[in-house]
């Protein structure tokens, strides 16, 4: 995997976190072949945090899509519903 396709996929499961949740602090990574999100959120003087992963089958820039999808929605789907 190229650190341009990587980074890529990472970036696109943050946006797509701050895309729904404008405020939260995200990080994402790729590593031993495995995409990493966590995104934090600060509610009622609370922080909550969510933290997702996703077995990647390859390196293909198609399957790098639909992981960052994949944890991006997962994400949001914990912290909105701790909203």
């Amino acid at each position: 995997m190229s650190k341009k396709t990587g980074e890529a996929a990472t970036n696109k499961a943050q946006e797509l976190v701050r895309a729904q949740l404008a405020d939260a602090k995200t990080e994402a990574f790729v590593d031993d072949g495995m995409l990493f999100l966590t995104a934090t959120i600060e509610r009622d003087g609370e922080e909550l945090a969510a933290s997702h992963a996703y077995t990647l089958d390859s390196m293909r820039p198609e399957e790098l899509a639909t992981a960052a999808r994949d944890v991006a929605n997962r994400v949001l789907q914990q912290l909105q519903s701790r909203d």
